[in-house]
């Protein structure tokens, strides 16, 4: 596979992936590619058995100003995507 220029593809390697493969997708892309990924944030929602939701996060490479910069960029690119 070769490289992409972003990782917007991601969400095309396979429809209807599973959290679980869609983040093992991501970590094959990081070990062939490591020099894509100085920096990085991830947020996602955990269900908790009392059914309650909890948001948690982290980050790799920022201290906090720049992992929120780097959520407020990712932010503003998947507004352009989904419009483009």
């Amino acid at each position: 596979m070769s490289a992409p220029d972003n990782l917007a593809v991601l969400a095309t390697w396979k429809r209807g992936a599973s959290a679980t493969e869609r983040l093992s997708e991501l970590a094959l892309y990081a070990r062939t590619n490591p020099e894509r990924f100085s920096r990085f944030v991830l947020a996602y929602e955990e269900k908790l058995a009392n059914g309650n939701i909890k948001i948690r996060h982290l980050s790799y490479g920022c201290n906090l100003g720049e992992e929120i910069g780097l959520y407020e960029l990712g932010k503003d690119q998947a507004i352009k995507d989904s419009v483009a």
